[in-house]
């Protein structure tokens, strides 16, 4: 079930990307119907910038079409082999869930992007990002950083309450995670994540035996 939820997601990502490429390629034609009634001196940046809009166009309207197609072969699953696995085992025992995340016993997801996913006692380090735009906030997350990669919530506009209860719930259910974006608690990610290859490694070479 919640291999198919996953998939399903992965498919309907891919239909955004297939869109997303169209418009942009009928962007680059546009420019490039553009330069060819333009004689100004400047018409070659007119051509560079549709030739760039096309190209970019095509790569993601092809991704678009892979992902659609064969979503279990999709970038996010071919990193995170075990993420069939791991959605199967969430959506059977979901024991919570909010507007940010899906909880099972052992497993957390992004509530908005399930293909963001991770087992609890695998997230190493967790903190608050800001991004601004001329001094102005455009977007808040809390950053997961994890053993496969890292979790992105959303939390803008969020009041600092909601924030801190869910910041503690993950806590709780994390042993292994510390919080802040230190020094130490960078290097501590990194000696972690280069444990958790190594050990990868090492059940790959004894299953190859």
């Amino acid at each position: 079930m919640g291999s198919e939820i996953l998939l399903k997601k992965i498919k309907s990502d891919g239909t955004k990307q297939i869109i997303g490429g169209i418009i942009i390629m009928l962007l680059g034609t546009l420019f490039t119907i553009i330069a060819a009634f333009d004689d100004e001196d400047d018409v070659a940046i007119v051509w560079i910038f549709a030739a760039v809009l096309l190209a970019l166009g095509i790569i993601l309207a092809v991704f678009g079409i892979k992902n659609r197609s064969h979503p279990e072969n999709a970038k996010v699953i071919r990193k995170n082999p075990a993420l069939l696995n791991m959605a199967d085992e969430l959506f059977a025992d979901i024991i919570y869930e909010d507007k940010f995340v899906k909880i099972s016993n052992r497993i957390i997801a992004n509530q908005k992007d399930i293909t963001q996913m991770t087992y609890t006692n695998e997230i190493f380090l967790m903190y608050i990002s800001k991004e601004s735009y001329n001094f102005v906030p455009t977007g808040k997350e809390l950053i997961l950083e994890t053993a496969r990669g890292r979790l992105a919530l959303n939390i803008y506009g969020r009041t600092k309450n909601t924030v801190n209860e869910l910041a503690n719930m993950i806590c709780r259910l994390s042993p292994n995670t510390r919080v802040g974006y230190t020094n130490e608690n960078l290097q501590y990610l990194a000696q972690m994540r280069q444990s958790y290859s190594e050990y990868l490694n090492r059940v790959n070479s004894e299953n190859m035996q």
